[in-house]
Order: C-alpha cells, then structure tokens, then sequence
C-alpha cells in the first residue's frame, strides 16, 4: 500500500474509521483460526475418515494462503480505485465465501470456498492499515497501526474459543453464517465513511497483474509440495518437482519486479536485514502456531 494522501480526520470520524477498520480485520481475521476447534465436528458431518486428516488440513491451508495472496495484489488495486470501494467489495467476497463454506455438502466443496472467504478477507488488512494511517496525523501513525494489527491478532488468537462455542450450542455452519450481519455492518459503516476515504486515481497508476498472478502460483505449488498427501495423491518425486517449480517461479518473479516501475512487491524491501528478520520470525511462529493448532485438537 502507498502511503495515504490526504489531511487527518477530526477526533470522532477518525475513531469511527479506526472502529470500522478494525472491526473488519478482527472479522476476517478470526476465520484464521475459528475452524481448529470445529474441525472435528466437520469430519463428523461431512463423514470424512481420520485417514483423510492431511486433506481436512487444507481447511485451514486454503485460508491462509488465500488470505496472504490477496493481501499485496488487492492492497495495490485499493491504492489505485480507492479504498471504501475495494474494501467494500472484499467484504462482500468475504461474505459470499462465508455464505459457501455453510452449506458445503464436502470437503473440496468447502477448501475451495474457503479460498473465495480468503480473497476477501486478507484484503482487508492493508486496506484497514491504508484507512487508520490516513485518519491519524503523522506524530499518532503507530497508534493507528497499533489498533490495527492488534485487532488481526485478537481475532486470530480468540478464533478457536469462538469457534468452539458456536459448535458447542449451535452448529460449525453457524460459524460462517453469522459472518453475514457481522460483513453487513461494516459495510454499512463504509457507506457512512464513503467520503472520508474516498481516493482519485492518479495519472499513470497501474496494477502489476502479472506479479500477482506470479505470486499466487508460486504460493500454491510451494503448499502443494509440502502438503504430502493434501489433496491430491503425490508420488515420491513430485513434491520435490514442484517445489523446484516453486522456487523457479520465486526468482522470475523477483527478476520481473525488479524491472517494473510500480512493483507489487519492491524488492528494495528485501535489502533491509530488520525487513528480513521480522518476517523470518513471523513466518516461523505461523509455522509452530498453525502445526499445534491443526493437530492438537
């Protein structure tokens, strides 16, 4: 996301957006996790064997990687068409998503719905990011950042409590239905904001397409080859293919933003030894997280 244009807000607008903001990432966010504890009761539903664990895994896989796709790619396209008109849209893919996975009748019906929820949903992190910044003056820039992600973590880390008590006293569908009014009132709160964040497109914006479509390939076989079994039967030596194909496609994508005016990912990001280090650190403890939480329960 480009740095936000545009004067701060007065005390009670930014608060709503700071509000709105962070609800919507605490929303998406919580679907990180709010699966874990309701994984069981879906096996059980939709008659899917222990044996079959590694495919039910993609449940929470699909997710993520779907949820980390979206996030550069759709960052840049609300950079370019405007923040509450993109943010929106997320929103209702999110929702639209939701509405899939509560009436999947199997499995794969429900990974690839989780991958439609996940488009929409990681998109609203560097919206919400691009959205507090804009409403704070610079010296309260961490303060609103601050609100932000730890409205992302709250919601990932009380995900598997809520999940649980939806399918204690309710059902696991209820989980993603009640995504649908929740969806609903940020939008509402969108419309109210519509000018607050309201952004004209500059001459000569563009979107880098191709670096997108780049990345989600090289995400997908890079999950696929370390997935095992996942859900496709893999021989001995596929996975190792494609890994290399994944790696491959890393370092084409690398070459080609280094070439493009406005990358989605700038390289130069990749110079800095803090940029490398906090996210090897935030990759590791996903890592560790996502393991105990996929086969403890």
């Amino acid at each position: 996301m480009n740095r936000p244009a545009g004067n701060p807000l007065a005390g009670s607008r930014a608060l709503l957006v700071l509000s709105t903001a962070g609800l919507g990432v605490f929303i998406t966010a919580l679907d990180q996790t709010v699966v874990v504890t309701a994984l069981p009761r879906v096996m059980l539903d939709l008659k899917i064997p222990i044996s079959r664990l590694d495919q039910v895994s993609w449940v929470i896989t699909a997710y993520l990687l779907g949820y980390t796709v979206a996030m550069p790619l759709i960052g840049r396209l609300a950079d370019v068409y405007g923040y509450n008109r993109v943010y929106g849209a997320a929103l209702a893919l999110f929702c639209v998503g939701s509405a899939l996975v509560a009436v999947a009748p199997s499995l794969e019906w429900m990974v690839v719905a989780r991958v439609v929820q996940a488009v929409g949903g990681g998109a609203t992190v560097p919206i919400s990011l691009a959205m507090a910044a804009g409403a704070l003056p610079d010296r309260q820039r961490g303060l609103a950042l601050g609100v932000i992600a730890g409205a992302a973590e709250a919601g990932s880390m009380l995900g598997p409590a809520y999940g649980g008590a939806i399918v204690e006293f309710w059902h696991w569908r209820g989980i993603f239905w009640l995504n649908l009014p929740q969806g609903a009132v940020v939008m509402l709160a969108l419309l109210w904001l519509r000018k607050a964040n309201s952004r004209e497109r500059a001459p000569g914006d563009r979107v880098d397409y191709v670096g997108g479509a780049m990345l989600v390939v090289a995400l997908l076989v890079i999950s696929l080859a370390l997935s095992r079994k996942g859900m496709f039967t893999l021989t001995s030596a596929l996975p190792f293919i494609l890994a290399g194909v994944g790696l491959g496609v890393v370092l084409v994508l690398i070459v080609f933003e280094r070439r493009q005016a406005q990358p989605l990912l700038p390289t130069l990001l990749f110079r800095s030894r803090s940029f490398i280090a906090a996210n090897s650190a935030q990759f590791l403890v996903g890592v560790c997280l996502i393991i105990a939480l996929v086969t403890i329960p």
